[in-house]
């Protein structure tokens, strides 16, 4: 089953409350008030660790013996 990435946005800024959001099961956590740009930094750390975890198409083709392509 397939896991959709959460982000936590929250007030709660104290010190380890970012360590107990994480270990509590969210994949990243912003404390507001929040910027734009901290938000695209957010969801681009999401993204990048979304792909290392996850392999593309063609990768998956690879390593199940096929080139990927759908005729003999």
């Amino acid at each position: 089953m397939a896991s959709l990435p959460v982000l936590a946005v929250t007030a709660y800024a104290m010190r380890g409350d970012r360590e107990k959001t994480l270990a509590a099961g969210f994949d990243e956590y912003l404390s507001k008030p929040i910027s734009g740009s901290a938000l695209d930094e957010g969801l681009e750390r999401i993204w990048k660790k979304e792909r290392v975890k996850s392999p593309s198409p063609r990768k998956l083709a690879q390593s199940a013996g096929s080139d990927g392509s759908s005729g003999p």
